[in-house]
């Protein structure tokens, strides 16, 4: 694939790592980062013998969400159908999850928003008890997020992060089923994904290959449903940003 800007990837060992690397917007997502990490996924998938991909982010956080203040030129001149469609965190979770190989997300610093539904596209979540893990959409006049979250959750929690836009730190969501496993500190984060990569480097990839994609199967089903309300939903604020003389997007 051809060099990128907003992300780093590595191939080794059979383990495959992402790395989002806008650490001065505590990468915040642009539309050049998520094509990016498209490209980047492809990759993976074509690349023989993955056993993991570690999803983290480079910095003081993991992401903060979709930039509000300047997403960059929008791939498709403008066409906000187009764009949210193909273009959006949301095409990134599916292509996660359409992965063959298991997927670690990292959570440290600002988990935020669509930041957030990229770390809970992760099979196995590690976090950092001190992160921040958030939905502000109530406070931006946007709905979003309301389909994966009660599914991973419960609704009474979902409703409780969905409604009030409070953070919730590491150990919380460890407890309320968001992660698998809380660390202490950056560094033991690290520690930590390389045992859960060891591990399955042992274990058999065309196993898990088929138990995940049976696991998804009948979620995204379902799922499809959703995605096309969220579509409007999404095209709807984003004409309200621009109706605001935001500046985003670009056409």
């Amino acid at each position: 694939m051809k060099a990128c800007q907003d992300i780093v990837l590595s191939i080794e060992d059979r383990r495959a790592d992402i790395q989002l690397n806008l650490p001065a917007s505590h990468n915040a997502l642009t539309y050049r980062m998520i094509a990016e990490l498209k490209e980047a996924i492809a990759c993976i998938r074509a690349t023989p013998d993955v056993a993991v991909l570690v999803l983290s982010g480079a910095g003081r956080s993991f992401c903060s969400g979709d930039n509000l203040k300047d997403m960059g030129e929008t791939p498709h001149g403008g066409d906000l159908l187009a764009t949210t469609t193909s273009d959006s965190y949301q095409a990134v979770v599916e292509a996660l999850r359409g992965l063959p190989m298991p997927v670690m997300t990292l959570g440290h610093g600002h988990v935020l928003g669509a930041g957030l539904e990229l770390f809970m596209a992760g099979d196995i979540k590690l976090a950092t008890r001190e992160a921040s893990f958030g939905i502000p959409f109530a406070r931006l006049g946007l709905a979003a997020m309301n389909y994966h979250l009660p599914r991973q959750i419960g609704f009474t929690r979902a409703a409780r992060m969905l409604f009030t836009g409070d953070p919730i730190d590491g150990g919380m969501a460890v407890d309320w089923g968001l992660a698998t496993e809380v660390v202490d500190g950056d560094a033991q984060l690290q520690e930590r994904a390389a045992h859960w990569a060891d591990r399955f480097r042992g274990l058999s990839t065309h196993s898990i290959a088929t138990m995940k994609q049976t696991f998804y199967q009948a979620y995204e089903t379902e799922e499809r449903h959703w995605y096309m309300w969220w579509t409007a939903q999404w095209i709807n604020f984003l004409d309200r940003q621009r109706a605001a003389g935001n500046g985003w997007p670009k056409a």
